[in-house]
């Protein structure tokens, strides 16, 4: 191999000198971050005061390690502060007196007795019992109310009306009409009273449909309507949707007069879409509907059970459109004996 010249020489060192020591042509080194950016003065402060009570906890255990040391466990270095507290003597006393308590009342239960003689416990009981015996038998002239407590509201005119004066209980019927989903769910029995005393003609329409004349009525009609806060509409007996032009005199009848009052849940009406134009079909209310009084004629009232009305109120619509069909499966009179 020829020997390098001089020039050669000087140039292979030149060469070395730029591969040993380049120059980077692309900065990869990485950016300088000021402390203060990513360390706050107050947490390098909560370090500073940690690591100055750890050095002084340490301190106190190196003072405490020597001292056994040197004394070869004579010392006694345990932490004096640390006392075991108890609550077993104050349970103790309030077992006791809870103890005391309970013989006490079992002495006064053992040894008690009735103020009432067995004989006179007996005989009252003997009377309720021949009581209810007498009300199941002869239901038609026990004197009590029908009504519930909370039902007990009148649909009668004002006291200071003239036609308080055709008020005659004597001559209002009562009936009963049962609800029910079919094959699904019954809603139960709503009893109701009609004042033929106020509306002999639409009462008498109502009722004769309740019976089933002529072979049209109530019984396993369907409600059409049924309007939550407002009330429901039936008995239409031919097209169940409010459309039958049947009544029970042959033919539409008039409004005979706007006495009785929407005064409040369970308010019976001869509905109507046209002024003295009244036919088959009825409306219950759920709630007083002052706005309703003068429009359709008050027939009477739920006297009891309630709850089968508010039942039928779930199942209602904005729209009227009933969630899920509801038919009557049974109606009558109650007959007065």
């Amino acid at each position: 191999m020829a020997e390098r010249t001089h020039l050669q020489q000087e140039r292979y060192k030149e060469h070395r000198k730029n591969v040993m020591h380049a120059e980077k042509r692309i900065k990869t080194d990485p950016p300088r971050l000021k402390a203060d950016l990513y360390i706050s003065n107050g947490i390098l402060n909560a370090a500073q005061a940690r690591l100055r009570d750890v050095e002084q906890a340490n301190r106190a255990l190196v003072t405490k390690i020597n001292y056994i040391i040197r004394t070869k466990g004579i010392v006694d270095c345990h932490e004096g502060s640390f006392i075991r507290e108890s609550n077993y003597k104050s349970r103790v006393i309030n077992n006791l007196m809870t103890e005391r308590a309970n013989r006490e009342l079992y002495d006064l239960i053992t040894t008690i007795g009735s103020k009432y003689s067995k004989k006179s416990q007996m005989d009252s009981f003997n009377d309720r019992k021949n009581t209810l015996l007498f009300i199941s038998r002869h239901p038609e002239i026990y004197k009590n109310e029908l009504l519930d407590p909370l039902e007990k509201w009148s649909i009668l005119p004002e006291k200071n009306n003239s036609e308080i004066t055709r008020c005659n209980p004597q001559k209002r019927t009562r009936c009963f009409l049962d609800f029910e989903i079919l094959n699904e769910r019954k809603l139960g029995r709503m009893y109701i009273e009609i004042y033929n005393d106020f509306v002999p003609i639409a009462g008498d329409n109502f009722l004769r449909f309740v019976r089933g004349e002529k072979g049209k009525g109530y019984k396993n009609t369907k409600l059409y309507i049924i309007m939550p806060g407002i009330g429901f509409l039936g008995g239409d007996v031919d097209h169940a949707n409010g459309a039958s032009p049947r009544s029970a005199y042959g033919k539409p009848f008039a409004s005979e007069n706007y006495f009785l009052q929407f005064n409040g849940p369970g308010v019976i009406a001869s509905f109507t879409l046209y002024p003295n134009v009244n036919f088959c079909q009825f409306f219950v209310a759920f709630q007083k509907l002052s706005f309703l009084q003068n429009q359709y004629v008050v027939i009477g009232r739920v006297i009891k059970n309630l709850r089968t009305l508010e039942m039928i109120e779930e199942f209602g619509t904005k729209s009227g459109t009933p969630r899920k069909p509801i038919t009557i499966t049974n109606c009558g009179i109650f007959t007065k004996k």
